[in-house]
């Protein structure tokens, strides 16, 4: 597989081999932010396209269920992502810990007590419409995987 990402004259090229082996170029001419800043808008507009194939595009006047399934998916696209790119930083640079005092076990267990607190506070319907939305977007989420 190759991915390139271009700017102006600035490029990246990236040719994932077996395993987690890869190639990668860049053009003289790019910096590291630069670099940096073509991987972030590639990987935005990524998280955007998985987030409305799931949830499907908002329209100018969402329903509450429209916008309540739309921030269901995004919750979930964004938890992923964000435990990727932690794993990603542990992978680059395991001697550093941001947060040692935070271990990803103890930020799970808080989440779910919090969503737990939220979800026991809504009455019988709404816990209803709720579940309902979190079954469609998982598996909207698992067939686009």
């Amino acid at each position: 597989m190759k991915i390139e990402l271009t700017k102006d004259d600035k490029a990246i090229a990236v040719m994932l081999a077996e395993g987690d082996k890869a190639n990668v170029l860049v053009t003289p001419q790019t910096t590291f932010t630069e670099a940096l800043q073509l991987l972030s808008t590639a990987t935005l507009h990524v998280l955007n396209s998985y987030t409305i194939a799931a949830a499907g595009q908002l329209s100018e006047k969402p329903t509450k269920e429209e916008s309540a399934k739309f921030v269901a998916v995004k919750k979930q696209i964004y938890q992923a992502y964000n435990e990727a790119a932690s794993s990603i930083l542990e992978l680059y640079a395991p001697e550093f810990e941001l947060r040692p005092d935070l271990t990803t076990e103890a930020i799970q267990r808080a989440e779910e007590e919090l969503i737990n607190e939220k979800f026991n506070k809504l009455n019988r319907e709404q816990r209803r419409s709720k579940n309902k939305i979190v079954k469609e977007a998982r598996k909207k989420i698992k067939e686009g995987e």
